[in-house]
């Protein structure tokens, strides 16, 4: 009989062999490379989680919840280049709460605190969901009211002048009436 080369030299038991341990390894790789996917699907989630936290670290005043001085220049400058193109005008409102020192000089820092807290809570809902709210400093807040005229504005001013003059501030007196200036 005649035998061939390629069969003499690799019998197929050897053969078997050798595709065996190409899959075999082929497998632990494919699970190595799985892994690593996955470890970079998690890295990615943590990064984009990072990310959003300090996206909403820099938009957002940690005290009050409103948005931050950085973030509403950011919106004066869209809504004034916005308002230059279209011709369609916004307000600006300067609020500030006045005697503050005294408040976190007499009550403490905490009261005062939490008189911060509550204005932002007693104001952002007289707003319309198109309006930006932003803490500016300590005790002073700007407020941007889009397709807003000096009438529009001087109305929702004096809602929140209203609205703060009657709202109550854990830790101080119930007779303690918080006033602003707009």
């Amino acid at each position: 009989t005649v035998v061939d080369a390629s069969e003499a030299a690799y019998p197929l038991g050897l053969q078997l062999c050798i595709t065996a341990a190409v899959f075999f390894w082929f497998a632990l790789f494919a699970g190595y490379i799985g892994r690593l996917r996955k470890l970079a699907a998690d890295s990615n989630a943590k990064l984009e989680s990072g990310l959003t936290q300090a996206q909403k670290m820099v938009s957002y005043d940690e005290l009050t919840g409103l948005f931050s001085r950085r973030h509403i220049l950011e919106i004066l400058a869209r809504e004034k280049g916005r308002s230059d193109r279209s011709g369609r005008g916004f307000c600006l409102l300067a609020i500030d709460l006045d005697h503050f020192k005294t408040i976190n000089d007499n009550y403490g820092h905490s009261v005062g605190d939490a008189t911060l807290r509550r204005f932002a809570e007693c104001a952002a809902p007289i707003l319309r969901p198109s309006d930006a709210l932003a803490r500016f400093g300590g005790e002073e807040f700007l407020l941007v009211g889009l397709d807003t005229d000096a009438q529009g504005a001087a109305a929702v001013g004096e809602r929140i002048r209203g609205t703060i003059g009657s709202m109550q501030v854990p830790g101080l007196p119930a007779d303690h009436r918080v006033t602003v200036s707009i």
